[in-house]
């Protein structure tokens, strides 16, 4: 009898072990999937701007079984600059170009290949820090073109908004998915 009693507390506790695990995994990925898109809302409210590939920067590596960690992260190319706006620094290049207001695009940028463009077509010359177009009757200026290093100050609350994030909506994540594993278990 005492060996019965046994065998069943042993099967119990491994199907609730199973379970637990699977509940883990579950919340988890729910928990990232929550946090990702505060770090998205938080992207749009701290930079001016962001273009749709900047807003595109973040992705979600899932929890499974055996890695039970779920992970939010921003995309090798994206992170190459979203890292001055997270932590603040200073950035140095051969040059930097700096648009001017008529130039830019909707995000402040110049439009993606313009610059290469004009230049393989001979039509931009350098001149006192500024990049001009050559026109027929005016040269018109399209950016400043500057030697020295950016500045930049922390501007995008990356990890606090994925932090905070994560600490809201854990404990209800948590209960959801025990629900749910405790639901679906055999």
């Amino acid at each position: 009898m005492a060996d019965d009693i046994e065998k069943f507390f042993n099967k119990a506790f491994k199907k609730i072990e199973k379970q637990v695990e699977f509940a883990s995994v579950l919340a988890a990925n729910a928990i990232a999937a929550d946090v990702k898109t505060g770090v998205e809302r938080q992207l749009k409210a701290d930079i001016d701007r962001p273009t749709p590939f900047t807003q595109k920067a973040f992705k979600i590596t899932r929890a499974n079984k055996r890695t039970k960690t779920a992970t939010v992260s921003i995309k090798p190319v994206q992170a190459g600059y979203l890292k001055y706006q997270i932590e603040g620094g200073t950035r140095s290049a051969k040059s930097l170009v700096i648009p001017r207001k008529k130039a830019a695009n909707k995000y402040g940028n110049l439009p993606r290949g313009k610059l290469k463009k004009l230049q393989d077509q001979g039509k931009t010359f350098v001149a006192d820090g500024l990049v001009l177009q050559q026109m027929k009757r005016k040269n018109k200026p399209l950016a400043y073109l500057t030697k020295k290093s950016a500045k930049y100050k922390k501007r995008f609350k990356f990890f606090e908004r994925g932090e905070s994030t994560a600490k809201k909506v854990a404990q209800m994540h948590v209960k959801a998915a025990i629900k749910k594993a405790l639901a679906t278990a055999r």
